[in-house]
């Protein structure tokens, strides 16, 4: 399963977490918030949350695993053991340093769109780690 939920070098899942970050969302420049994040297949993972057009970005690291659930089985836990830190652009403009505490995110990875850098092809690319951690 962890193999199936993994990304290539050249991929990363996106997603719009505006409601899953209402606080973030109140202090920042209007527009939408973005989660970025690319599941190794170690389970490991990197996420940055940003403004929609990246002008600004909060990036952490963490674990990830997939939810044993038979109603969502799309459904994965990703441990922010550190939380984020980064800049966000304020309502005034500014930059601010902000640090996101550590949280568990959980998401269904059927809300999130699978990107594809550039005119790569996920399928002729080399997977980035070793084949242990395969689950």
């Amino acid at each position: 399963m962890t193999r199936r939920f993994a990304n290539t070098s050249v991929s990363r899942y996106e997603h719009c977490v505006s409601v899953s970050w209402q606080a973030l969302a109140s202090i920042v420049s209007p527009g939408v918030l973005v989660g970025r994040f690319h599941l190794s297949l170690s389970g490991l993972a990197t996420y940055t949350l940003s403004s929609q057009d990246s002008v600004w970005e909060l990036v952490g690291e963490g674990c990830w695993n997939v939810l044993v659930d038979d109603e969502r089985p799309t459904e994965i836990a990703l441990e922010l053991r550190q939380g984020l830190d980064g800049l966000v652009r304020d309502r005034t403009g500014s930059l601010t340093a902000v640090r996101e505490l550590p949280r568990t995110l959980h998401i269904d990875l059927l809300d999130c769109v699978r990107v594809v850098e550039g005119n790569a092809d996920e399928d002729e690319e080399e997977w980035g780690d070793s084949e242990e951690g395969e689950g």
